[in-house]
């Protein structure tokens, strides 16, 4: 998906989205989002911000990074429910994201941290939603016209 400079795209995920991935090695219970890009399809320069939110947009960032490439944002304690969102916003430039990943380290009640994952998520083409939305339209269109007759 390209992304041009103020654009933002939003991953909201809940814990049937997630899967576990057994004991973790992290020292602390944490959540953390990798977006992937693909720099061959960015502008030269491009950067981006990536925040994470606890459960939905509307409270503050538990976690902010700004960069170019391949981000990861970090935020302590996050995610212990495996609710979440992460958000990303160009903040110049053009950039082609691939797919992201979403993991939680949660405490699994033994003195150690278990990984909760999203395996990777592709990104989807804006023309791809359009697309997939149209085809929905029109198969309520078609059904409701069904059962008219």
């Amino acid at each position: 998906m390209l992304l041009s400079q103020d654009q933002s795209y939003t991953y909201s995920f809940v814990d049937t989205d997630l899967q576990d991935f057994g004991d973790g090695f992290s020292i602390s219970p944490r959540g953390f989002s990798t977006f992937y890009t693909d720099a061959a399809k960015s502008s030269a320069g491009a950067t981006y911000r990536l925040e994470l939110f606890e459960n939905d947009v509307t409270g503050p960032a538990i976690a902010t990074v700004n960069g170019s490439g391949n981000l990861t944002a970090t935020a302590l304690n996050a995610w212990q429910d495996l609710n979440g969102v992460a958000r990303v916003t160009v903040t110049s430039g053009d950039v082609f994201f691939d797919a992201l990943r979403v993991n939680a380290y949660v405490p699994d009640g033994f003195g150690t941290q278990k990984l909760w994952t999203s395996d990777l998520v592709l990104v989807p083409e804006p023309g791809t939603v359009s697309l997939m939305a149209i085809g929905a339209a029109g198969l309520l269109g078609w059904t409701l016209r069904r059962r008219r007759r």
